[in-house]
């Protein structure tokens, strides 16, 4: 997606002078204290923390994980988070023949509702709804749970700044929002003595 069409999709332009929403200047936080910040928060769980992201595999652990490696904060996230679940690929697994596996399509589907797509806030708190009504059995979880080891070893960097950057402030609004609806950032369901032989133990 270019810059120019993901501003008209979510309103968000960056520039040297900050980040602005629909042309109004938003109050932004330094990219290590917003990690840190998340971090405390995470450790506020009981451990080990799996993240739940929708199509988390292909952007937000590997945007992630690599921000963390780059501020040195890799070892202290592997300390509180076992993995990621991708509720992408869990869809998929659940429901194999639906017309869409977009979140957006998902909700209309399970949950009959609408809702704006590109509000961090509304996109957690379906995301949460639509686990709820799913009921996953802990084995498909795990076909759709993955750690950060994953992308330390075959991510590719980014081409340009300007694409990190871009990336960093997509990942970042949404973790600043998502802290806001505990349980879609560390999936509570998940019973831990599945996911620690599978993840291995932090």
């Amino acid at each position: 997606m270019s810059s120019c069409s993901a501003t008209q999709v979510t309103g968000f332009t960056v520039t040297s002078d900050g980040l602005f929403l629909r042309g109004c200047r938003k109050q932004t936080t330094p990219l290590r204290d917003a990690l840190n910040d998340f971090l405390n928060f995470l450790r506020s769980f009981r451990r080990p923390v799996l993240l739940a992201a929708h199509n988390a595999r292909r952007f937000d652990a590997p945007v992630f994980t690599r921000v963390l490696a780059q501020n040195s904060l890799l070892l202290e996230f592997q300390q509180v988070v076992c993995g990621f679940l991708d509720t992408f690929l869990l869809s998929k697994s659940l429901y194999p023949r639906l017309a869409s596996y977009s979140q957006e399509y998902l909700v209309q589907t399970f949950l009959w509702e609408s809702y704006n797509a590109h509000d961090a806030v509304e996109d957690a708190r379906m995301l949460q709804e639509l686990y709820r009504a799913w009921k996953p059995h802990p084995s498909k979880v795990l076909r759709s749970t993955f750690n950060d080891q994953y992308f330390i070893v075959s991510q590719k960097p980014v081409t340009t700044a300007s694409q990190t950057h871009k990336s960093l402030s997509q990942i970042l609004h949404r973790l600043t929002k998502c802290r806001k609806i505990r349980n879609i950032t560390a999936v509570s369901s998940v019973k831990t003595t599945h996911i620690k032989p599978f993840m291995g133990s932090y």
